[in-house]
């Protein structure tokens, strides 16, 4: 039964144009996997469960490299030793990545085998897997219907209790996420996964105190966490006592007090949930630890800026440009600094100093056509923004990039187009569909030109600069755009 799950149809029917397209895979890595799976297979001291754990282990390595194809074919190996949901799940995600970043197959497909997979393998990791696809692809109605039956079948599972509950709050339904998670710990009060969620319900309604009560728990259960500690400064922090905040994160670096590296971590961990005065404490540490790092002094000056201290994160910043001379972070800093400053004349000559040490960084020669474009030097800076491109003809971000310039400066036809040839090298490629998506959003809306550049200019600029960090799923966009494309009441 087993062998009619349809993942392995969908497998054997890759086209060879795709698996040309691995270059990894092309290069030998068939064969040397081939080799791999069948003396693994043939081995005798190891049990069945050991060379599915290895092969799915050397997967994951394969997929980081950016292989996915090996992966997938590691994971395929797997499965010809032992079913086992958890790989089959991992082989449907990598699957769905393939397809929907190279924009060759259709990922409607990896949902509809999925159903029929999920007959056979009636298990939550599969369940599990579809849910978070059908996130993916935007459809959240089906995603939650998915998380409620795969809760009958497996009540009170932890990871499919997270992902809904996470999904409720991230559709503003704080309501069913407290019903689900006081459910849950009725049941399993010492799950410090879910308390760490009972307690962000609690501190995003401004429940202090029992947030605090909550993450306590969890820290205390789960003591390797060091997570659980940084959300407790945090919390402190909120309550106005931010000797209490210090003295948390000050413990918590005791084994790292000298390490600038750990306090960056730190710094950077908070400018992504926003919690600037922590991040500002902590990145001022690894200064001071490390005046040498012109990673430091780029990531304090970002907070800075975050915080809404655009002249500091100036000041400071070019405090330490003749000391970083050699480096292009600080002037490229710089110049996103000044161009959210408006002073064009400023943030073009510190792009052009990054540019003499990175001259065939394409995003700095797109940021170079920003200063143009608003210093009125148009046509100057269309030949920048096509450079760009040219310089790395087959990269779809350079064109997103030009299209969020265009879209800073409401030049929405120019987007759509910048968007729309980013499309036509990957059909999927997400960047680009969400930048058409805000289009559509924002020409539906009755939204002065005012409103929008007050609330998301500086947001755009960190966006099109590369300047802020990725978060932990590699996204760097970090507002939503429709908060502000509210209908404005009618005049007059």
């Amino acid at each position: 039964m087993e062998k009619d799950l349809r993942i392995f149809k969908l497998w054997q029917n890759m086209q060879l144009l795709e698996v040309m397209s691995d270059p990894m895979y092309m290069m030998g890595d068939k064969h040397r996997l081939d080799d791999l799976i069948l003396r693994l297979r043939a081995a005798t001291t190891y049990s069945t469960k050991e060379k599915t754990a290895f092969l799915f282990s050397e997967a994951m390595k394969y997929n980081k490299m950016g292989s996915l194809i090996g992966s997938m074919h590691l994971l395929f190996g797997a499965c010809q030793i032992s079913i086992h949901p958890a790989v089959v799940a991992e082989f449907y995600r990598v699957m769905f990545s393939y397809y929907r970043h190279r924009g060759t197959g259709s990922v409607d497909n990896i949902i509809d085998a999925l159903d029929n997979d999920l007959k056979i393998l009636n298990s939550p990791e599969i369940f599990q897997c579809k849910a978070q696809l059908l996130i993916k692809l935007g459809n959240y109605d089906k995603a939650q219907s998915t998380l409620k039956e795969a809760l009958l079948l497996s009540p009170y599972h932890q990871s499919i209790t997270t992902i809904l509950a996470e999904l409720y709050i991230a559709l503003k339904n704080p309501g069913s996420a407290e019903e689900l998670v006081n459910a849950y710990l009725k049941q399993k009060p010492k799950d410090d996964q879910i308390l760490r969620i009972g307690a962000t319900l609690a501190f995003n309604k401004n429940n202090i105190d029992t947030a605090l009560a909550l993450l306590t728990k969890a820290s205390k259960i789960n003591k390797k966490n060091s997570e659980y500690n940084l959300l407790l400064a945090v919390m402190y922090q909120q309550k106005n006592e931010p000797k209490k905040a210090l003295k948390i994160i000050d413990k918590l670096m005791k084994d790292n007090q000298s390490s600038d590296k750990a306090w960056r971590a730190v710094g950077v961990y908070y400018s992504r949930i926003n919690a600037c005065d922590l991040a500002i404490y902590a990145l001022e540490k690894a200064v001071k630890l490390n005046n040498n790092e012109p990673e430091h002094v780029r990531d304090l000056a970002m907070v800075y800026r975050n915080k809404g201290e655009l002249g500091k994160a100036i000041s400071f910043a070019e405090t330490k440009v003749a000391q970083h001379k050699n480096s292009d972070r600080v002037t490229r800093i710089l110049g996103a600094l000044y161009l959210l400053k408006k002073d064009f004349e400023k943030a073009e000559i510190n792009i052009r100093k990054a540019l003499e040490i990175k001259s065939r960084d394409p995003f700095l020669v797109v940021m170079l056509g920003d200063a143009l474009y608003q210093k009125g030097n148009t046509q100057q800076a269309e030949k920048e923004f096509e450079r760009a491109i040219e310089m790395n003809k087959s990269n779809p971000e350079i064109n997103v990039r030009v299209g969020q310039v265009y879209f800073n400066l409401l030049k929405l036809d120019e987007a759509e187009v910048y968007f729309n040839a980013a499309l036509k090298m990957i059909p999927n490629y997400a960047p680009a569909l969400k930048g058409l998506r805000y289009l559509e959003a924002l020409s539906s809306k009755k939204i002065s030109v005012e409103k929008f550049i007050e609330q998301f200019a500086s947001q755009m600029k960190s966006l099109e600069s590369g300047d802020l960090p990725p978060s932990k799923n590699g996204k760097k966009i970090h507002f939503n755009i429709w908060d502000a494309l509210v209908d404005e009441p009618e005049t007059g």
